[in-house]
């Protein structure tokens, strides 16, 4: 148990570990479509308030 470290210890030194659940979480949310999606959803919001001024 003397090499242990806790979850804080492995944080500020850079070893966290993956896990299989973080993996399965990120190849889920896939970033990039996240990211398109807000781009669209915003895009499509400002298009709906300015047709509706005119």
């Amino acid at each position: 148990m003397a090499n242990s470290k806790t979850a804080a210890e492995a944080a500020i030194h850079g070893q966290i570990e993956e896990t299989t659940a973080w993996k399965d979480f990120l190849a889920l949310i896939k970033m990039g479509i996240v990211n398109s999606n807000f781009i669209t959803t915003f895009t499509g919001m400002w298009l709906f308030f300015f047709i509706l001024q005119v």
